[in-house]
């Protein structure tokens, strides 16, 4: 499992920075199948409007990857449009950062 808590703080700078909505944890970094040498983390995220939303996104991603030295995958939710893999994510999820 992988301990997000130390790193709060700084993730919601981030959020704070680039204005997003939300930011949740999810998948293997909730459990013990997560490998600390080669497993990535894995988000939710959701941002407040479109306006250089891709610009915002790959900002967060790495500011992200920097400060938890891991490689980061971030999933806007609206995106997520299968049943099964929308419930397989929202089964075990960690709330970051909340506006």
């Amino acid at each position: 499992m992988f301990k997000i808590e130390p790193y709060l703080p700084e993730i919601e700078k981030i959020c704070k920075r680039y204005d997003a909505r939300s930011l949740t944890l999810f998948g293997s970094a909730l459990g013990d199948e997560f490998d600390p040498e080669n497993s990535d983390l894995d988000f939710l995220l959701e941002l407040y409007g479109f306006h250089k939303g891709l610009k915002r996104y790959l900002a967060i991603k790495a500011e992200l990857e920097q400060l938890l030295q891991k490689k980061v995958d971030l999933v806007m939710p609206e995106t997520v449009k299968n049943p099964y893999l929308k419930e397989s994510i929202y089964s075990r999820v960690q709330k970051c950062y909340e506006s």
